[in-house]
């Protein structure tokens, strides 16, 4: 796949889950063609659970490091759901972001591409101009 020039190589380097517009919406089609045609597609199921369970790993592992997060410096590099671009949809950022605002933490965000898309959709953070000032004082 990543000799592909459709695909390429940056496609195989994991990162905290997929997101974008088409991935997740053809796994959810083709589990539900799956199951009309009487087909349990259990690997993707599994797939689109393993994808879910990703963000919240990211709040488990930093729960296991304070007993809370609330008034912590926590630094997020990259927001896109795919490096090289500024596609924020459905990018697991969002919730990422979400879900440590809602405890309590004080977050700098930085992304190369997606800095004005991210602008747009989320809210209340500083976004800085490099990775350096993210990583500035950052609990986590």
């Amino acid at each position: 796949m990543g000799y592909d020039k459709r695909i390429g190589r940056s496609f195989l380097n994991a990162g905290i889950g997929y997101g974008g517009f088409c991935f997740p919406k053809d796994v959810e089609a083709f589990i539900h063609i799956s199951e009309k045609l009487g087909y349990d597609f259990e690997l993707l199921k599994a797939t689109q659970q393993i994808n879910k369970d990703q963000v919240k790993n990211i709040h488990k592992k930093n729960r296991e490091s304070y007993v809370d997060c609330k008034n912590k410096n926590i630094g997020i590099l990259g927001l896109a759901f795919k490096p090289n671009t500024d596609d924020m949809r459905f990018a697991p950022s969002v919730e990422i972001v979400t879900t440590l605002q809602k405890e309590g933490a004080n977050l700098k965000v930085y992304d190369p591409e997606a800095m004005e898309r991210a602008r747009e959709i989320i809210k209340d953070v500083t976004y800085c101009q490099n990775p350096y000032d993210v990583a500035k004082d950052a609990d986590a």
